[in-house]
Parts: C-alpha cells; structure tokens; sequence
C-alpha cells in the first residue's frame, strides 16, 4: 500500500497545535510544537519522540515558530498573542536570549532572511497593522516598522527574484491585492498586484 502508517500520538499539548517544524542541533534533529496553550515543546524523534524540553515564558498563544542560523548557530524564534518575538539558544539548553517587543497586537507570523551577511526577522500583526523588521541577535526596537492601511490577511513571505541579489516582502490581504517591497529594509518603490 502507498498509504502512509501511523507511528506515533503524542500528546502533551493542551491546545491548539499551530506549527511544527524540524532543526539540525549538533547534527542532531530535533521538532519543536507550538500551541495555543503558551508552551513550546522540544521532542527528539531518534528516541521514539521524547520530550526533551517544554519552553515556557509567552503570556499568550505561541502562534509561530521558526529555526534560522547565526553563524554557525542555530536560533528559535517563537511569535504569540502577548505581542512578543522571543529568541532561544537550543545550544545552551534553550535559554532564552532576546525578548522583542514592539508590536502592540497579537504578532501572528515570522519569517527569517538574509541582507547580506546579516539575518533578520520580519514579522507581521493583523491587530497593529504593521510589518517590522529585527535584528534577532540583539534586544533592540524594529530596525523598520511599515504600517500598512488595511489589515493583512495572510502569512508575509519572502520571494526570491531572478537576478538573486535582493529579497522581496510580500503581504498579501484579503481584497485580493498582494504589496511587494523591494528591499526588506526599505519602503521605497512599492508595488501592488491584483487578482483577477
């Protein structure tokens, strides 16, 4: 049969799942949950998916969470209804390292890229309206904050162009409509498309 078996219920969680995602630690993998029940849970699918930390510290829903290089490092990005971005270490036993703050509704969505040799955050709030872009090895206010006129109502992306020189952030809303940046650390030259 080409049907996938069940392996495992794993259950821990006491809401809503909302991501899971896979990340290399010490060329080790790892999965880490997120939940509406505030925590993050850290599980090692090599030994029957144990769980080897539940990371606690968002006051609201953890809605996203993203695993993104420093160097030679990895980090995790957690994003919740308590308006935080909170950055962890999986190398130092998942200490907590930067708490962002600056959104002032529900942070519903991160991504993480690079600019050169730098990575950055962008996250987005349908609540606040804006769009903010972070430097995520540091503890300081949104490098940039784009406010936007109508609530967006979908996940921000990053789009690669074809000459590969620059990134592309687009939101898209739901009237159709999809705004493109040219440059993550600029609002210059911003376009929109629509959907027929």
């Amino acid at each position: 049969s080409d049907d996938y078996k069940l392996l495992y219920t794993l259950k821990g969680h006491t809401y809503w799942v909302r991501n899971i995602i896979s990340f290399q630690v010490d060329d080790n993998v790892q999965l880490a949950s997120c939940s509406r029940d505030r925590t993050i849970r850290i599980l090692d699918p090599s030994d029957d998916y144990k769980l080897l930390h539940t990371l606690r510290g968002h006051t609201g829903e953890v809605d996203n969470i993203i695993a993104f290089q420093v160097g030679d490092n990895v980090r995790l990005a957690s994003c919740s209804g308590d308006t935080t971005i909170r950055i962890w270490d999986p190398s130092d036993d998942y200490k907590l390292l930067h708490t962002l703050r600056g959104h002032t509704g529900e942070v519903d969505n991160i991504i993480a890229f690079q600019v050169g040799d730098n990575v950055r955050l962008a996250s987005f709030s349908i609540l606040d309206k804006t769009v903010r872009i972070w430097d995520p090895t540091k503890n300081d206010d949104a490098i940039l904050i784009i406010t936007l006129r109508e609530n967006p109502r979908t996940f921000i992306i990053i789009l690669a162009p074809e000459n590969n020189k620059r990134n592309v952030l687009a939101v898209g809303f739901n009237n159709g409509e999809v705004l493109f940046w040219e440059s993550p650390e600029t609002t210059e030259n911003c376009s929109r498309s629509q959907n027929n």
